[in-house]
């Protein structure tokens, strides 16, 4: 979920994943992770990407909690 959102922001943006990882103010490498679903923002980052994106905090942590949700059900 938090994957496909980025990626579609990502896309509408029409950036590379470096372009737009530098416009959130961190490393490709970071980024990739959350992209790919390795790591989570934490809330001071999910904070910053929600700004940047125009995208309500709640609605992106909200997001962020249906995945770690999932990460636990599925153990």
């Amino acid at each position: 979920m938090l994957r496909n959102r980025l990626l579609d922001i990502r896309y509408e943006y029409k950036m590379t994943q470096k372009k737009f990882a530098a416009f959130l103010g961190m490393s490709q490498q970071q980024y990739n992770r959350y992209e790919t679903q390795v790591n989570q923002p934490n809330l001071e980052t999910a904070l910053k990407i929600s700004y940047k994106i125009g995208i309500p905090v709640n609605d992106f942590i909200y997001i962020i909690q249906k995945e770690d949700e999932r990460g636990k059900g599925a153990q």
